[in-house]
């Protein structure tokens, strides 16, 4: 039980650390394209408070959605080990749901500031000179 707990925690640990790289590179794609549009609506009007704090909520939505599949994943898989491998009846607790969307939402929020942060500083007519 203890080599698949362990085997288990490192899978777990390599699903988060490529999680982070695709959230990472992601963001990295669309940096221009975003940057462009988040220089349009400081244009418009926009403040820089506002756009930090539209690019938070966009990240923490999506972690929240990330940490409830990756939840939902997890009591699935977990049971079905339990029952079919393991014969024991496992009932995953219920704060599995709320500490997988809490954790979603801090790693989306902090890995994806990291790498949109210089958005917000960007001043709009250098980035509406550039184009799209």
């Amino acid at each position: 039980m203890g080599q698949v707990t362990r085997a288990v925690q490192l899978i777990f640990l390599f699903s988060l650390a490529a999680g982070a790289i695709v959230l990472s590179s992601a963001l990295l794609t669309a940096f221009d394209e975003r940057r462009y549009e988040l220089s349009v609506m400081r244009a418009l009007g926009a403040g820089r408070a506002q756009l930090r704090q539209a690019l938070l909520a966009e990240l923490a939505v999506v972690g929240a959605i990330a940490g409830l599949i990756a939840g939902a994943g997890a009591a699935l898989v977990g049971s079905l080990l339990a029952r079919n491998v393991f014969q024991l009846d496992l009932q995953p607790g219920l704060w599995l749901f709320p500490q997988a969307i809490s954790f979603g939402v801090l790693l989306s929020v902090g890995i994806g500031w990291l790498a949109v942060r210089r958005l917000v500083a960007t001043p709009p007519l250098v980035a509406l000179r550039a184009g799209a």
